[in-house]
């Protein structure tokens, strides 16, 4: 799965197409083979331009283009290939009538393979192999044996572009830092035909390209008509980036790839000559078609999972709040069935202490005694108290009364002397007689501090 992505990536890079689908179905029609998906895109893309019309609604047929516009479309399709194709096409002619003439600036670096005139064959690539095992360096790159001669049978056999390493014995640190670069290694196996050798005088000649700076990398490629073209010249150094050269060679190998395609179309409408003809378009038409129609299906499908999705995630949400709100009725209730247990002990506590202040009340004396009259919010109560008696029992008598004289039962009281105005709040351990002196009779009020 992981490769087919990769080939689609280099698909869509090669061609422009960004339809993810429409990449995925080229590449299948023609078994994962990039080139050649490239070449029935090149193919057909102008024809699916010119003949498919957008997919009507419901069953309808599509109405069959009249025969004049159906010439019109042909000639345009003749014009097209023929701007796009005219080069390509031309120098194949001159290939097979064997007049090869060179066009200046077609492609860069181009040496002829029927012009190669190798004077050695030597196993270069064998002698390079030894010298880097010699230096204990482990050898990551699949480089092959032989001469450059060699490699290119190999290349040509193999449809492959070469990628040749041409190494300075001074700079084995290049050499291991290539080696080190995973993705570097990665890309290079997978997608050329390497070879390496050692560069002095004798070696270099073997190369079609001069003036070559070392160490450095040269990636050729061998045409449709038999001639080894110099792609690129990478020229390293002790500092280079691998992994950024890593993009850049990635960038040349779609760049040979989309050439290939487009030589192969060259090539193949030079020898088999083709017309357009009506079963290829309605063949090519109902693909398209098809791939609209399950295109139409995977939106509405992704739409149908994104309402469940979303009806899913609304039921989740409201399955919560209604966990969160029956929480919340359940911690109030909670809260006071716990204030009322409180207030309820702290009512059985307060009328215990009524009770027991009630029974250690001195009995009331009913002569040599002082009579005082306690006036609450709206009724007036008189008692006798001992002249020994503390000023406590007062306020412990007033305490014992019925909650219905008092605005606040639970409030904390004071005693008040009108006249003179006296609180007797902080003498509560003192004696009547301390307080009164010989009075027989006084009048309190009841004040209920809040």
């Amino acid at each position: 799965m992981q490769q087919h992505d990769q080939l689609i990536r280099n698909f869509s890079n090669i061609t422009g197409c960004q339809d993810h689908n429409k990449c995925l179905n080229y590449l299948q029609m023609a078994n994962f083979e990039l080139e050649n998906a490239i070449q029935l895109f090149f193919d057909l893309e102008i024809q699916s331009q010119q003949f498919v019309a957008p997919i009507q609604k419901g069953n309808q047929q599509e109405p069959q283009p009249p025969q004049r516009q159906k010439r019109q479309i042909q000639e345009n399709f003749e014009l097209e290939q023929s701007q796009t194709t005219q080069e390509l096409i031309q120098k194949y002619k001159n290939y097979k009538e064997n007049k090869i003439d060179e066009e200046a600036g077609l492609v860069s670096g181009v040496w002829k393979l029927a012009k190669a005139l190798f004077t050695k064959n030597q196993n270069y690539g064998e002698e390079f192999q030894k010298h880097i095992q010699s230096k204990k360096v482990k050898i990551e790159i699949k480089f092959e044996m032989g001469s450059f001669q060699d490699n290119i049978k190999i290349a040509q056999s193999r449809n492959f572009p070469i990628f040749v390493y041409v190494h300075d014995i001074s700079f084995l640190k290049i050499l291991q830092a290539m080696f080190q670069c995973k993705s570097f290694v990665q890309l290079v196996n997978k997608n050329f035909i390497s070879y390496a050798f050692i560069a002095n005088q004798d070696t270099l000649a073997q190369l079609p390209s001069q003036n070559i700076e070392i160490p450095s990398i040269l990636i050729y490629r061998i045409n449709f008509v038999d001639e080894i073209c110099l792609m690129k010249q990478i020229k390293l150094f002790p500092q280079t980036n691998f992994e950024e050269l890593t993009q850049e060679i990635k960038s040349i190998r779609s760049a040979i790839a989309k050439i290939n395609a487009q030589e192969k179309q060259a090539k193949r409408l030079v020898e088999n000559p083709e017309q357009i003809n009506q079963s290829q378009i309605d063949k090519f038409r109902q693909k398209q078609m098809e791939m609209e129609i399950k295109r139409q299906q995977e939106i509405e499908q992704r739409q149908r999972e994104e309402l469940l999705q979303k009806q899913d995630f609304e039921y989740m949400m409201a399955l919560k709040q209604a966990d969160e709100k029956k929480k919340k009725i359940n911690d109030e209730k909670l809260k006071q069935d716990q204030l009322i247990q409180q207030q309820q002990e702290e009512e059985e506590q307060r009328q215990f202490m009524k009770a027991t202040a009630l029974s250690g009340l001195p009995q009331e004396p009913q002569e040599n005694c002082i009579t005082i009259q306690l006036r609450f919010f709206d009724k007036v109560i008189t008692r006798n108290f001992n002249f020994t008696d503390k000023i406590q029992s007062i306020f412990d008598f007033v305490m014992c009364q019925d909650d219905a004289l008092f605005l606040n039962p639970r409030a904390d009281i004071d005693l008040i002397q009108n006249f003179p105005k006296l609180s007797l709040f902080d003498k509560k351990e003192m004696t009547i007689q301390e307080v009164f002196n010989e009075s027989t009779g006084e009048q309190l009020i009841i004040l209920e501090n809040e």
